[in-house]
């Protein structure tokens, strides 16, 4: 069953897309008057405000953009990589292919955008995030699609009076999905949690789950992959020890409410204690309440499959 269209599982679950793009570019300058939409804004602190606005279409797309207001005499702004369609807006609730919720997760992320209609719609999702203490961006998640929905994650940060744009993880092409996930650390501080995932649908070849996680580093005033050791660490679900991918898939396709969610891996790409040999059903999470919640719905849902919980090993990007 395809991650399209399978039921979810219930709590995020998080599957790393392939291809990652760490993106630095030029400091934003002054933006000229055009008639425009302000869909959202997110107040930075009390003179400096995100802005997430939507522009006067071209001929063939209308411009998405991020701004930021109050720091300046004027406003800086900077443009989405993904443009809309001409329509309406409308308000939108996330689901499993919008980026903002995993597999595992709850359905517990504020509406986002929709522009278009069908295939040529796209979706976009705003979060401000507490990078560190003074320093705050705006993660901004769009999807779009209609046989195999991408999804692509762009953070950007406010830098005293100006703005930039300071990371951007896409999906590759095929059968890929990804979701980003900003935990709160505490005392103005974030972790940015990116997991994906590649579904080849193959019997002789595994799909791929894989985990980054990314802080805020103040030395250096810019974001930063964590090293393994530093936490919180991202856990993955296993569910049941299979000898051959057929066998898994098989498994997964018979119960597809259950463990529609999970991806066909070896133990053994998950966490470096794991048994080569063995091929697991696995999702992955930040957030310990919901793989404990997955494991207890896992449970009852598929009786006599042996289930575990393990830390995973991150993939440095």
């Amino acid at each position: 069953m395809s991650r399209n269209s399978r039921a979810r599982l219930g709590p995020i679950l998080f599957m790393v897309a392939l291809g990652v793009a760490v993106i630095t570019v030029p400091l934003a300058g002054p933006i000229a008057a055009t008639t425009e939409r302000r869909l959202e804004s997110f107040p930075v602190d009390a003179g400096r405000t995100f802005l997430l606005v939507l522009k006067s279409c071209g001929r063939s797309a209308c411009p998405l953009v991020v701004r930021l207001t109050g720091g300046s005499p004027s406003a800086q702004e900077l443009p989405l990589e993904w443009g809309v369609g001409r329509g309406p807006a409308a308000r939108t609730k996330p689901d499993i292919n919008s980026g903002v919720l995993g597999a595992l997760s709850a359905d517990t992320i504020p509406q986002g955008w929709t522009v278009g209609e069908e295939e040529n719609a796209v979706s976009t999702y705003a979060r401000l995030v507490r990078l560190a203490p003074g320093r705050a961006g705006l993660l901004v998640t769009q999807s779009g699609g209609f046989d195999h929905p991408k999804r692509r994650h762009e953070l950007f940060v406010a830098v005293g009076p100006r703005l930039r744009s300071e990371f951007a993880i896409q999906d590759l092409q095929g059968p890929s999905w990804s979701a980003m996930d900003a935990v709160d650390l505490g005392g103005d501080r974030s972790v940015l949690v990116h997991v994906s995932t590649f579904e080849p649908g193959a019997d002789d070849q595994p799909d791929t789950l894989e985990v980054s996680r990314h802080v805020w580093d103040a030395k250096s005033d810019k974001l930063r992959v964590m090293d393994a050791a530093e936490g919180p660490a991202v856990q993955a679900l296993t569910v049941g020890k299979f000898a051959t991918i057929a066998a898994a898939r098989q498994e997964k396709a018979a119960k597809p409410n259950c463990l529609g969610a999970f991806v066909v891996v070896p133990a053994s790409s998950l966490a470096a204690t794991g048994n080569p040999k063995d091929i697991v059903l696995a999702a992955a999470s930040d957030r310990h309440a919901e793989i404990e919640a997955a494991r207890a719905r896992v449970g009852k849902c598929a009786p006599g499959l042996p289930i575990a919980i393990v830390s995973m090993s991150q993939r440095k990007t």
